[in-house]
């Protein structure tokens, strides 16, 4: 039976301790709003998608690159969109804006 289970490739067992999680979460939140529960996690998700994403470009670029600002470059994007916001998309654009140009900074400076 060990062996059946040897050949299996390495990332399943990833992916079957997050379905147990998963469902975990589902039966222990079933009674107390398990749906909310599920969009909140939901919503959170693109953050995290997100800032992965952009992990996983820096990490990807070279030898043992790391990038410890993301959550300060997005913290004060965050800042300047609420700021900049008074009922139009301005404060949208300025944190995008914000938030692509310390990424450039960044990355130009690295580069040199």
């Amino acid at each position: 039976m060990g062996q059946r289970f040897a050949n299996a490739p390495r990332w399943i067992w990833s992916y079957l301790a997050a379905a147990v999680v998963y469902l975990a979460i589902v039966v222990i939140a079933a009674g107390a709003g398990g749906f909310q529960t599920f969009s909140i996690a939901l919503q959170f998700a693109t953050f995290f998608v997100i800032a992965g994403l952009g992990q996983m470009l820096v990490i990807t670029a070279g030898p043992g690159n790391i990038d410890l600002s993301i959550p300060g470059v997005m913290t004060l994007a965050g800042y300047l969109a609420t700021g900049a916001m008074h009922g139009s998309d301005a404060g949208l654009l300025s944190g995008l804006a914000l938030g692509l140009l310390i990424g450039l900074v960044q990355g130009f400076s690295i580069w040199r």
